[in-house]
């Protein structure tokens, strides 16, 4: 049986960004707080699970054309604690609803969530070309 991980409380990625959880029973709510590519700096709501060291939490950023998935491990405890998550984001296209442009709205990546900020935010890389119609 794996070890149940405390992953209720406030948590820091390498951007800047953090995300508040409550837990209770396997399920997660709470909020994130995004330090990049929102237009309007407000809080999503997340909801999620976890189980041992297994975690996934899926963010609600709708008003702002996305949503965001993470899933992944949590490592170490207390303050030492981590959470080793790949993400996936959908965003909107707008008038590019047909399944050949589909591939343009899915992004992935990874992040380190620590119960402390970072000294120093990293910077992040989306793309290295431009999307005109994003929204």
């Amino acid at each position: 049986m794996t070890m149940q991980h405390d992953v209720g409380g406030t948590w820091y990625n390498q951007h800047g960004s953090r995300v508040t959880l409550r837990a209770s029973d396997g399920a997660l709510s709470g909020f994130f707080a995004s330090s990049v590519g929102l237009r309007k700096r407000q809080e999503a709501k997340v909801v999620g699970f976890y189980a041992g060291n297994l975690i996934s939490i899926v963010a609600d950023f709708a008003p702002e054309g996305s949503l965001t998935a993470w899933v992944g491990h949590v490592t170490g405890d207390g303050d030492a604690s981590t959470m080793e998550l790949q993400w996936q984001m959908t965003v909107a296209l707008p008038g590019k609803e047909n399944q050949s442009e589909l591939w343009r709205g899915i992004w992935t990546g990874s992040d380190v969530f620590r119960r402390q900020p970072p000294t120093e935010a990293a910077p992040r890389y989306i793309a290295s070309h431009s999307f005109p119609d994003w929204p």
